[in-house]
């Protein structure tokens, strides 16, 4: 009987301390949501730990150490963000976000960050000399290309000319060239699909487009010298000027939206243009041709319509 006991109690005591090695391992719940998505162990350094550094993820760790494994897996939002009864509208809309819609969102390299680094630092300040149109450049309308990717598609490929434009490494001319003209093609697909429909919420966006496109037009062609061989080939496209076109029928059937959204400083520089063309001034460069038109025409319709068109061609020199 006592060989019985003691037998039983040496497997008693075997059986609780196989069960206190079998006791799984506290973990700590605290590290970040990229590496418990991945299943390593996290390191927890704030703010990025060294797994996201060395991948070069967004670290994102949750509000409090217990959270839902559903919540990490969505947006990473501030304490004050919900628990405060004040919470800002745009806040809980960006929580709103699903996968779906982040799937939809388009897709940015590193390379498309820097032709934006390039187009804010840069760019904006070759558009235009007047400092409001620089202002309007570097912040209105990258924010509109944030709402309308074909619109910041096509700003990248302007400042991938640019680039091209600086750079005298022919290997590197190549790549910003084979960018620029993927990148247009990308919007150019994209504007397509919308310029059949303006409307008071895509005009601005699309007149933007239509502009960049005629500026993209002239910064494309290959900077070489004009040489009698090269010259008649390097002028020969001129699809530029059917765009414009394009730009008078949505300005027109949209002006109301337009002069009262976030274009409106670039289209009052035109009521400025237009005081000063109609401003009455004469130039003696052109008296000569009155002279000349006026003793080869003897009829005097003719006349008439030859004199209208030099006043016309004088007020492009205000």
């Amino acid at each position: 009987m006592s060989k019985c006991k003691k037998s039983r109690r040496v497997k008693s005591t075997r059986d609780e301390s196989s069960l206190i090695m079998q006791q799984p391992r506290r973990t700590s719940r605290a590290g970040c949501i990229v590496c418990k998505r991945r299943k390593i162990k996290c390191g927890e350094e704030k703010p990025n730990c060294l797994n996201c550094i060395k991948h070069s993820a967004a670290c994102n760790y949750n509000s409090s150490p217990h959270s839902s494994p559903s919540s990490a897996a969505s947006c990473s939002i501030p304490e004050s963000g919900i628990e405060d009864s004040g919470t800002n509208l745009s806040i809980l809309t960006a929580v709103s976000l699903n996968r779906a819609n982040v799937n939809q969102m388009p897709n940015f390299s590193l390379f498309d960050l820097e032709m934006l680094h390039t187009y804010s630092n840069l760019t904006h300040l070759s558009v235009s000399y007047k400092p409001a149109k620089r202002a309007l450049w570097r912040t209105k309308v990258p924010k509109i290309g944030f709402s309308y990717p074909f619109v910041m598609r096509a700003l990248l490929s302007l400042s991938a000319l640019q680039l091209r434009h600086l750079t005298s490494d022919k290997e590197r001319r190549d790549v910003y060239s084979r960018y620029a003209e993927r990148l247009y093609q990308m919007a150019l697909q994209e504007a397509a699909g919308q310029l059949c429909n303006v409307t008071a919420g895509n005009c601005a966006a699309l007149l933007l487009f239509e502009i960049i496109y005629i500026m993209y037009a002239f910064a494309a062609r290959e900077d070489c010298p004009m040489e009698p061989k090269t010259a008649p080939e390097a002028t020969t496209d001129f699809s530029w000027i059917a765009n414009l076109r394009g730009v008078n029928t949505i300005f027109f059937s949209s002006f109301k939206s337009l002069r009262s959204g976030p274009l409106a400083p670039m289209l009052s520089g035109g009521d400025d243009r237009e005081q000063q063309w109609q401003q009455p001034e004469k130039h003696p460069y052109l008296d000569d041709l009155r002279k000349a038109v006026a003793a080869a025409t003897d009829d005097s319709y003719d006349a008439t319509v030859y004199k209208c068109a030099i006043t016309e061609l004088e007020k492009s020199f205000n």
